[in-house]
């Protein structure tokens, strides 16, 4: 036993070495045999690794039933080890596939799922990747309060892992410090005595400047107001920053328009720009070449303005008159970017040269993520405004045309009768009626006989009419009744009953055939002269092991059993019992 287990350790080591999805597809049918194998000798922990890798691969190849079905049958031993990690990434990957499959309802039921395995376990690696779905689904069923809460836990957590990791790089600089305390040499210390009284001093000022921005971030992401998220970071920064002018330029949706708010001491002024690209400032500049903008004095500033061909610095108005261009000194301008996509810029100006150091330049990067990801929930929160405010201006709009999509979705234009769509959503809905009720479903798969010479004879336009007129005998067949007909594809056509026996299914099956007889629609091209069809047929009692597949494929061989046998008949098959 313990042989065989090393063997399959063995061989899923040579199998992960293929680290992505689409170089482990050619070898699907190896990991299926070594999932097999696990399976066999009741390896669970081996289970669970290859049956992840089997899901991840039907996923990539959009096999979102077998990947559901996996899932399930895994989550059985991930629960009974307690194997949290996997538990998780299963109810996502059945997220993932019930969405796909356009099932939004347990899609949400199985990423949540996850969700309480992450609150109570905190293990968050795929938490944001989650959010990103359950934003998605709620937005795509405009539900946008739903939408904006997952939305906000996503840029908290966004927030929790900046402070994570300013905690760490603190941490980082307290270990360098104690390393550097071990390391000296003993006629030193007096001297490292004196850099460590230094360094903190610099950890000090760095500790309060995380401070400050956590203040700062938790503000401005707390509230939806534009005007106040940017005049707080104003009037938070311009005491440590020593900055003369300041300003944030913000994006709309379709980037045709630029909106700048630039502060000057106590006064602000916001100026929309139409063309912003003509502009040519270092704004424009940042945000065009997705790149941050810094110099330290007046020269380096002109050189680096006709270098790049930047005609203007962008500044508060209203003093235009007594600051020019070349008077500015130190400019440091970053674009606001999130998740790649640019936002607009932040840029702080001063009339001092060498204004800003590594350790405020370090403090404005950090600071441009707070004020990326807060001017993101503000755009965002109002795209859904604007949604929720058309939304009530068209929604008796929308239920009409609902109304009709319904409708064309589920019919087939040509013969009048439920599509191949509606055939196997009404089959599968039949299947779990019956089995609930323990009671019969019958399935009737009719073809017209001999429809291609049919065609080829009269023409397209006498075979739609057939067609028709076919579909039109067998609607009428099942009047005041809640039995259906649908058509399966060209000439054939599928007849769902349920709780009626073999006999009545053979009588209706044979009264079928002879309606169609009865019509008389010429057909020279058939041994009887008329149309006919041939009609294969099944009956079975649905159980848990019922697939509607089987059943489609039973009354499928009856039909061609039909047609071998001479066509014009029925011929019937029991549905094989377990």
């Amino acid at each position: 036993m313990k042989t065989a287990i090393n063997k399959i350790e063995s061989k899923y080591a040579q199998l992960i070495s293929s680290n992505n999805s689409y170089g482990l597809i050619s070898k699907k049918s190896d990991i299926q045999e070594l999932f097999n194998q696990a399976k066999l000798r009741s390896y669970e922990i081996g289970i669970i690794k290859i049956g992840s890798m089997l899901i991840n691969i039907f996923l990539t190849c959009t096999e979102y039933t077998k990947a559901i079905e996996l899932s399930e049958e895994l989550m059985k031993y991930a629960e009974n080890i307690k194997d949290y990690h996997t538990q998780i990434y299963l109810y996502k990957s059945m997220g993932y596939a019930y969405f796909s499959l356009g099932n939004e309802s347990i899609a949400i039921e199985k990423f949540e799922k996850a969700l309480t395995i992450i609150s109570f376990s905190n293990i968050r690696a795929t938490l944001s990747d989650i959010l990103k779905y359950l934003i998605k689904i709620y937005t795509n069923k405009e539900d946008y309060k739903q939408a904006n809460k997952y939305l906000r836990q996503q840029l908290n957590e966004k927030i929790r892992q900046l402070e994570n990791l300013n905690t760490q790089r603190l941490d980082n600089i307290i270990l360098e410090n104690e390393l550097s305390k071990e390391k000296t040499n003993h006629d030193l210390i007096r001297l490292q005595t004196k850099e460590l009284q230094k360094k903190s001093i610099a950890l000090e000022k760095s500790m309060i400047a995380i401070q400050r921005l956590n203040d700062i971030g938790k503000y401005i992401n707390s509230t939806l107001n534009l005007n106040e998220i940017i005049s707080r970071i104003y009037y938070s920064n311009i005491e440590y920053l020593c900055i003369d002018f300041f300003s944030i330029s913000v994006l709309n949706e379709d980037k045709s328009e630029l909106t700048c708010y630039s502060y000057h001491k106590n006064s602000n002024i916001n100026k929309v720009y139409k063309d912003y690209q003509g502009l040519k400032t270092e704004i424009s500049w940042s945000i065009l070449n997705k790149r941050e903008i810094f110099v330290s004095n007046k020269s380096d500033l002109l050189e680096y303005t006709v270098k790049n061909d930047i005609k203007n610095i962008l500044y508060h108005e209203r003093e235009l008159t007594k600051y020019k261009n070349n008077q500015i000194e130190s400019l440091y301008t970053i674009p606001l970017i999130f998740e790649k996509k640019v936002l607009g810029a932040i840029s702080f100006k001063s009339l001092s040269p060498n204004a800003f150091n590594n350790e405020k330049r370090e403090y404005i990067k950090a600071l441009s993520t707070y004020t990326a990801i807060a001017i993101n929930n503000f755009k965002k929160t109002d795209i859904l405004k604007n949604k929720i405010n058309e939304r009530v201006q068209i929604e008796e709009v929308l239920i009409n045309v609902n109304k009709d999509l319904v409708v064309l979705s589920s019919v087939d234009a040509l013969s009048g009768v439920g599509n191949r769509r509606e055939l196997e959503l009404k089959l599968q809905t039949v299947v779990y009626k019956q089995k609930t009720l323990k009671s019969t479903l019958s399935l009737l798969m009719i073809d017209i006989d001999k429809f291609k010479d049919y065609n080829d004879y009269y023409g397209h336009q006498e075979g739609d009419e057939c067609i028709k007129t076919v579909a039109n005998t067998l609607k009428s067949l099942i009047n005041d009744t809640d039995f259906f007909v649908g058509r399966y594809g060209g000439e054939e056509f599928v007849i769902i009953l349920h709780s009626v026996d073999k006999q009545q299914t053979l009588d209706f099956a044979e009264n079928l055939r002879k309606s169609i007889a009865e019509l008389k629609i010429e057909h020279r091209k058939s041994d009887f002269g008329i149309v006919t069809v041939s009609v294969g047929c099944t009956i079975c009692i649905p159980d848990n092991n019922t697939q509607y597949e089987g059943i489609i494929e039973i009354a499928d061989n009856a039909l061609y059993k039909a047609k071998y046998a001479g066509r014009n008949q029925v011929f019937f098959i029991d549905y094989p019992k377990d």
